[in-house]
């Protein structure tokens, strides 16, 4: 087996054939996996997202599958969710779609669970929450 080596994103595109997509959506990683990085990928490849929909240019990745360029390619999470009746992604062959589930393990529920048990008691008690997304929300509930 080879070594594991640094390279940048373009060089890692044009030497794999499978790539899988798992990085944090932020505005500098928004459509990351663009067209040109597309085209570079050799003939033949599959592209995975199962990071963000904001991730990827999926019009670049329809019009490559269209073209031959990717073979395939499979995505659990979409630039819009649901997704659009009149989505390209839903008529262009080769592509697998799941319902935004890979991270839906059993343990991944039952944490879940018990995170959202907790704060329902925290806020039951008046105690401030530990995973308040929008404390601007709850503030005006006081």
């Amino acid at each position: 087996m080879a070594p594991a080596e640094v390279t940048d994103l373009a060089d890692l595109m044009r030497r794999s054939t499978f790539v899988t997509v798992h990085a944090r959506a932020t505005p500098e990683t928004e459509r990351l996996i663009s067209r040109q990085l597309i085209d570079l990928m050799p003939e033949g490849g599959v592209l995975v997202n199962c990071a963000r929909g904001s991730l990827v240019d999926y019009d670049a990745v329809c019009d490559a599958l269209d073209a031959g360029k990717l073979f395939g390619a499979a995505f659990d999470v979409f630039p819009r969710e649901p997704i659009p009746a009149d989505s390209r992604l839903l008529t262009t062959p080769n592509i697998v779609m799941t319902p935004h589930l890979a991270g839906a393990s059993k343990q991944t529920a039952f944490n879940a669970a018990s995170i959202v048990a907790s704060e329902v008691a925290r806020f039951l008690q008046g105690q401030p929450l530990a995973h308040c997304a929008n404390p601007d929300v709850l503030a005006r509930l006081h």
